[in-house]
């Protein structure tokens, strides 16, 4: 039975029990920790050596940047189309998955704890039609794709960087024997089968969703290379970006700076991980000899490039939907709460806005 859902306003009925200014100003204080947490970084290594770089970038690379970056977004679209073919919802439009997506990376940037994901799930129930079960596990599927992939990305660069001579042409044998491995791991059903019953022990509901919709083995390699191909062009993006600021630094280390700042930023502290993500690839930059001015600017310009560009997509996008942020982020919130909780009821009713959805365990 599908999830019915009306576009009501958020005030209609006091189905949730939240504090309007309170939230405000929560969301007001992690924006100025983000804000904080980047001009301590600033200060701490010297704001004028800073500009200085940043006054003498090569603003056509920083173009270049933008544009490669850009490319990512067609990938991330076609991971979700494989897993909607998988489950057969053959009838989304292309341009409806591209603006969703748009839209629900543009509020991981506004909100805090990556409730854009959840507003994904939501949008797609709400504009596609799509089940809210299979709407919920395929962004669940597209975070674990992220996750699994930024790790085999993360190791492999570290293996990679490696220093002595023994251990570099160690380590290529050690990268030989260890990608097939892990890709065997992402796509066997045996790990899924065990990822499954850890999830129906901890989050029975949530497993109750998951386990409705497993992915097929073709599925599951398919979206794991779209997933390469997504951060591929993101480590391109930081890369460039590198070369605009004259900087000429193994791949291996801006891909694990990459991997690193991504796993980093998505700690629920500020919005879109803003001061993380920086600190963190400075840091991994630092630590491998590079300018610390320089790796601060590289991973400040970096993660400003993508969030403007996630900006300018997402934006128009929501918009387009005549949802307004404070309609979005209660729905989220409850969205999440139905997918969270661990009341083991075969039929639970959640309040959404001002209506009461009811998930049918056969959906």
């Amino acid at each position: 039975m599908d999830t019915q859902v009306n576009k009501t306003g958020p005030n209609d009925r006091g189905d949730i029990n939240l504090k309007p200014t309170a939230e405000t100003l929560k969301h007001i204080l992690k924006f100025l920790l983000a804000i904080a947490i980047l001009s301590a970084i600033f200060i701490y290594t010297g704001l004028e050596k800073s500009i200085a770089i940043l006054l003498n970038t090569n603003l056509t690379l920083v173009a270049v940047a933008f544009i490669t970056f850009s490319t990512s977004w067609i990938f991330r679209a076609a991971r979700i189309n494989t897993i909607f073919n998988e489950y057969n919802l053959k009838n989304v439009k292309t341009k409806d998955i591209y603006k969703i997506n748009f839209a629900a990376n543009a509020l991981n940037i506004i909100l805090p704890l990556k409730l854009g994901d959840i507003g994904q799930m939501y949008l797609f129930h709400t504009e596609s039609k799509i089940p809210l079960k299979k709407s919920a596990t395929s962004v669940i599927y597209t975070r674990l794709f992220d996750i699994l992939t930024l790790s085999i990305i993360g190791l492999t660069s570290f293996i990679l960087l490696l220093n002595t001579k023994t251990t570099q042409d160690l380590s290529k044998y050690i990268i030989i024997l260890i990608l097939p491995l892990l890709i065997i791991v992402l796509t066997s059903s045996t790990v899924q089968a065990k990822l499954a019953q850890y999830t129906e022990k901890k989050r029975p509901r949530l497993s109750k969703i998951i386990s409705a919709f497993t992915l097929s083995r073709k599925c599951r390699i398919t979206s794991i290379i779209y997933s390469i191909l997504t951060w591929t062009a993101e480590g391109a993006t930081t890369y460039i970006i590198l070369k605009g600021l004259g900087q000429d630094i193994p791949i291996p280390l801006v891909f694990l700076g990459l991997a690193l700042a991504n796993m980093i930023k998505s700690i629920p502290t500020t919005p879109g991980g803003i001061g993380l993500f920086e600190g963190s690839m400075a840091l991994i930059f630092i630590s491998f000899g590079i300018n610390q001015n320089i790796a601060i600017v590289a991973a400040t310009l970096d993660h400003l490039v993508k969030n403007i560009n996630t900006l300018l997509f997402g934006i128009p996008s929501l918009m387009s939907y005549k949802y307004d942020i404070s309609t979005l982020k209660k729905m989220s919130r409850n969205i999440k709460k139905m997918i969270y909780s661990s009341e083991k009821t075969s039929q639970p009713r959640i309040p959404l806005a001002a209506n009461l959805v009811t998930l049918d365990p056969k959906e």
